[in-house]
């Protein structure tokens, strides 16, 4: 689990999210989400969280869209499904 504020930083992470990345708690405190750095997706996801953030409520999060992950290492996670 990882969360952010309305700016895309990472404000908090589970313990399992740390193993995963990689990355030491203090490390991902001054990270940022970003998403798909250089599709479609990268012009869109800032507006999609701000109308999130302007409207809270659950909601599925990236149905439908191609998922990937960048450890600290540099290697990535394969891209899947959501």
């Amino acid at each position: 689990m990882v969360g952010v504020n309305a700016e895309g930083r990472i404000v908090m992470a589970n313990i399992q999210t740390e193993a995963l990345f990689g990355y030491e708690p203090d490390e991902l405190s001054v990270q940022l989400v970003k998403v798909d750095r250089t599709g479609t997706l990268k012009a869109a996801h800032p507006r999609h969280r701000a109308d999130y953030f302007d409207d809270p409520k659950p909601r599925p999060m990236a149905a439908g869209i191609e998922l990937g992950g960048l450890r600290a290492d540099g290697t990535e996670f394969p891209r899947r499904s959501a």
